[in-house]
């Protein structure tokens, strides 16, 4: 096993004890603010165990959310209502223009440079108007 599948397989890094920290709270605040008002679906790239799709969820019950994860187990530690599906951010399994947002919220900074491009246009691909990317400041 990679070190890295070894890394996000860790249930320890998708508790939900982690993500209602102050700093995550703010994090996902920040994010949901720059929603533009007539978005109504949303696809969340790297969804982890769901936390920003449950932290929507609670702001706004009328949006439609959707996570894809590669971690099985964050998956299986999901905290939101939504769906998280298996999957990789360089190969969306979903039609052109699907969703009216897609987002991915500290992950391209984690993306192999082979694959970086790609999930790019992955992201623009499924994309039917805004895309919302965010990395560690």
């Amino acid at each position: 096993m990679s070190l890295e599948k070894q890394y996000y397989d860790n249930a320890a890094l998708w508790s939900k004890a982690r993500f209602q920290l102050e700093h995550e709270q703010r994090r996902f605040a920040t994010g949901a603010a720059l929603i533009p008002p007539d978005t109504r679906s949303l696809l969340d790239i790297g969804a982890g165990n769901g936390a920003f799709l449950r932290y929507l969820e609670d702001q706004d019950s009328t949006l439609q959310v959707l996570g894809l994860e590669r971690s099985q187990t964050a998956i299986d530690m999901k905290v939101c209502q939504a769906d998280v599906r298996p999957g990789s951010a360089d190969q969306l399994p979903f039609d052109e223009r699907t969703f009216d947002m897609v987002s991915a919220l500290e992950v391209i900074e984690h993306l192999p440079y082979q694959v970086y491009e790609t999930t790019l246009r992955e992201l623009e691909r499924v994309a039917r108007q805004y895309i919302l990317l965010s990395v560690p400041y």
